[in-house]
């Protein structure tokens, strides 16, 4: 209820990235960058929130913000492995995060397209690595990150 009460940006429908607590108040976007990865991260606790209680405003942020992130913030390329999309800037970190965000939002909503740009994302995930399990620019973290993606996937 506080992140929608205090974080919540109904203009933009989007949450603050950061609140000041010393100051009480919100930091804007421009200050803080990544704002697509807080608000996936919020969205994915939000359908957790909308399951236990039913709470409809739950629910309806966590879509508002994930539309937000689709609408804004994702990339669509098409690749010789077929249509893919990465969210802000291509980074395994953070769109894994939205990977399994839109997986959770399919699986709350049922809405196709969730998965649509979950699978397109997580397909671009998969292309950034340079051979199996070897690591996205050697990095043994990505890695790690790119099967959280995936695995929220064959969740479904």
């Amino acid at each position: 209820d506080w992140l929608i009460n205090v974080m919540w940006d109904s203009e933009r429908g989007v949450f603050y990235t950061l609140y000041d607590v010393e100051v009480g108040e919100r930091v804007p976007f421009k200050e803080h960058g990544n704002p697509e990865c807080v608000n996936s991260r919020v969205a994915f606790g939000l359908f957790s929130a909308y399951e236990e209680t039913e709470n409809s405003r739950y629910l309806e942020c966590a879509t508002d913000t994930l539309d937000w992130v689709i609408d804004t913030q994702a990339n669509v390329v098409v690749t010789d492995h077929g249509v893919q999309a990465y969210f802000a800037k291509p980074t395994v970190y953070g769109n894994h995060i939205i990977v399994a965000s839109l997986a959770e939002a399919y699986k709350v909503t049922g809405e196709a397209k969730y998965l649509a740009f979950a699978t397109a994302a997580a397909d671009w995930i998969i292309d950034q690595m340079d051979a199996p399990f070897t690591g996205f620019e050697s990095n043994a973290w990505t890695v790690v990150e790119g099967l959280e993606a995936l695995l929220a996937l064959l969740a479904l």
